[in-house]
């Protein structure tokens, strides 16, 4: 498994659930800077897994900032409110090629700021794979 592989499953899961299309306003690691309506799924660092075992397969624990922009504050939100309700309910479930053990939500949405007469939405999640 690759930081690739999970962010485009996770892209490709949005675009199932209806919050764009992979490519065109959803991206992994990177606003597209000719879109202003936009998601972006970045990865940054997470902890350790507690009670590493030499010779087994260990999960791996990245966290995910969930990047949202839009031209409207309010459609913003409401995109970022969307996407933090469908990914915290996630727990053992395959999707695409990477098994999650769970997504958990570090915060609910927030403001991160206006540039360009772009809104920008954050939600933040740690991850637990597989």
């Amino acid at each position: 498994m690759t930081i690739e592989t999970y962010l485009r499953d996770l892209g490709t899961y949005l675009q199932n659930n209806s919050f764009g299309t992979m490519g065109t306003d959803i991206h992994c690691i990177g606003f597209d800077e000719s879109a202003s309506n936009d998601i972006n799924l970045n990865p940054f660092q997470g902890s350790e897994f507690e009670g590493i075992v030499s010779g087994e397969l260990n999960p791996y624990t990245p966290n995910l900032s969930v990047l949202v922009r839009n031209t409207d504050s309010e459609a913003a939100l409401s995109k970022a409110t969307g996407i933090y309700k469908l990914l915290r309910t996630v727990e053992n479930q395959t999707i695409g090629t990477t098994n999650f053990v769970y997504i958990r939500a570090e915060s609910t949405p927030g403001f991160v700021s206006k540039k360009n007469n772009n809104y920008i939405f954050s939600v933040n999640f740690s991850l637990m794979l597989e």
